[in-house]
């Protein structure tokens, strides 16, 4: 029987009139479930006790699982008040984590994607990947650094404006990142994502992959409870396994994506623009 324990999370913190710091810590369980009894069910084939040999039952008990893995997170964070301004401030934050990615992304396992034109760009995040030789866990490196600037001393305090940024690097080993490109091409270049069937040439496979974004906020207050603001943001994806293509069967093509049509994609870096207009009203009592 295995055993699971709670995420152990601390911090330290100290605020003052000026500044306010804190550094934080958390362990994670990053261990793994039970084997897939089949490599057609995209996990490691196993028996009881036998790594490698076609098993029975689905993610049974019979089929083992890898080695436990513990994970971890790290971070520091920094404020710092400016005077005289009424509230404003300049704030930044950096997580490191392995095997531990929602600290860093607020998501244990996640997918980034794009699609414009004939393009595409992706990344995949997880807490580890198993090893199909040795079936152990490699823990997967996720750091992140988010900063932000708030000033509200515009126009006598009814002008606030921001500047914000954020970057989330996921990092791969070459073990980990043999262990992803392996099944590429074991089960003819297929692979299932949401539904839709994706054919995917790794020319390049390197499943390494980093988001970074800019914005900005600006609110006017008409009156204490009466708004109105704008946001701008530019983000850009630096794409896993540049080079490379990917096939997408849409709706036209007996697949269940159609947003999209079936064709070759080349894999590139992706990014986008965001804008939003906000107007708010607050109901008093």
């Amino acid at each position: 029987m295995k055993i699971r324990f709670p995420d152990l999370v601390a911090n330290l913190r100290i605020d003052q009139a000026l500044y306010s710091a804190q550094l934080m810590f958390a362990a994670h369980d990053a261990s793994a479930a039970y084997y897939y009894s089949t490599l057609a069910n995209g996990g490691v084939a196993c028996a009881p006790g036998t790594l490698g040999v076609a098993g029975s039952i689905i993610g049974s008990e019979v089929c083992g699982h890898p080695a436990d893995k513990l994970g971890y997170a790290a971070g520091a964070g920094l404020r710092i008040n400016l005077p005289n301004t009424s509230g404003s401030y300049f704030q930044i934050q950096y997580n490191y984590t392995q095997g531990a990615a929602k600290y860093a992304d607020q998501t244990q396992t996640g997918f980034w994607g794009y699609i414009r034109g004939g393009t595409a760009g992706f990344g995949f995040m997880s807490d580890g990947i198993v090893n199909n030789a040795t079936g152990t866990v490699d823990v997967t490196r996720v750091q992140g650094v988010n900063a932000a600037s708030d000033w509200h001393n515009w126009l006598g305090g009814k002008l606030w404006s921001s500047i914000y940024g954020h970057w989330l690097g996921v990092s791969y080993d070459g073990i980990a990142n043999a262990s992803i490109c392996q099944p590429m091409n074991l089960f003819n270049n297929v692979i299932l994502t949401a539904g839709a069937g994706t054919l995917f040439n790794p020319t390049n496979c390197a499943n390494s992959f980093s988001v970074w974004g800019i914005g900005s906020r600006w609110q006017y207050n008409f009156t204490p409870a009466f708004y109105l603001g704008f946001d701008v943001l530019y983000q850009k994806l630096v794409t896993a396994d540049s080079g490379g293509t990917i096939t997408l069967l849409g709706g036209g093509n007996g697949g269940t994506n159609p947003a999209n049509p079936s064709t070759v994609y080349q894999v590139t870096n992706q990014d986008q623009w965001q804008f939003r207009l906000r107007l708010q009203r607050d109901i008093l009592p």
